[in-house]
């Protein structure tokens, strides 16, 4: 008696192609479950990308970084003692190039000092009320909050002999400057000045 596919198939030696079909039926949704279930609770680690982003340390500050910073200074600046009147005025020219400082604007004492980069490092010239020029250059570390300038070099000026404004530490807030402006004579510093400033509303 000759068997039918159907039972050739329940005994194990049916046509391949009908217990593969058979085989299909009766595992397909098993074995979608179990490694559904598997799937589960396999732990995968985060995204590399997003690992990498986060443990990216922060680039460290730069004296480009510390210009750029400075041309923030936009705008007006008054003392806590008299805020009616603007004792320091910034402003950016030049193409976003030069930062200029106007001291005491409108006064008899009134001065600017001009911020800008020469190649990698940040300097400025401070022209002074005592009609000379000194030209400070920013000195590192920079910590995105505080530039230290020290005297360089000078038009109109002896650093041997003559009086002069030789160092300069600014520490910049949101909305507040401190300006310290240290006055030598020749190589004697002789004291500093100290402005708390806080943006004009």
């Amino acid at each position: 008696m000759e068997l039918t596919n159907e039972a050739r198939v329940a005994r194990g030696d049916g046509p391949r192609e009908i217990r593969g079909k058979e085989l299909t039926v009766k595992f397909r949704f098993p074995v979608v479950a179990v490694l559904a279930v598997a799937l589960g609770a396999v732990s995968f680690p985060p995204l590399r990308g997003r690992v990498e982003a986060e443990d990216t340390p922060a680039k460290p500050a730069t004296a480009r970084t510390a210009f750029e910073r400075l041309k923030k200074n936009a705008g007006d600046w008054v003392l806590p003692d008299d805020p009616s009147k603007v004792a320091f005025s910034w402003k950016v020219v030049s193409g976003g190039s030069v930062a200029v400082e106007t001291l005491f604007p409108g006064g008899d004492h009134e001065m600017i000092t001009v911020y800008f980069m020469d190649g990698e490092d940040l300097v400025c010239t401070h022209y002074c009320a005592m009609k000379n020029q000194p030209h400070l250059k920013a000195e590192g570390p920079f910590d995105g909050s505080t530039i230290k300038f020290r005297f360089a070099s000078g038009t109109n000026v002896n650093p041997e002999k003559d009086r002069y404004m030789g160092d300069l530490e600014l520490t910049l807030g949101d909305d507040t400057i401190k300006s310290v402006w240290g006055s030598f004579s020749g190589k004697e510093r002789q004291g500093s000045k100290e402005f708390q400033l806080k943006r004009k509303k």
